[in-house]
């Protein structure tokens, strides 16, 4: 049945996908990706990371991760 599909898929997720089911699966996927040097400071990052951050990439590159992350 229908509905015994739906309840396999569910359980068949993973549980990141259970967690968010909204996920738009359409969308054009999110690149979050850095670099960073030995001292642990951003070297490069993707612009979708700088967007998810709400910096712009020029004040981030330098820092280290922990302080960038403790902005939020």
């Amino acid at each position: 049945s229908a509905e015994s599909s739906a309840q396999d898929a569910v359980r068949a997720a993973s549980p990141v996908e259970r967690a968010i089911p909204s996920i738009d699966r359409a969308a054009a996927p999110l690149r979050f990706v850095w670099r960073t040097d030995a001292e642990g400071r951003f070297s490069a990052l993707s612009p979708e990371f700088a967007e998810l951050v709400g910096k712009p990439a020029a004040d981030v590159i330098g820092r280290r991760f922990r302080d960038v992350a403790a902005t939020f």
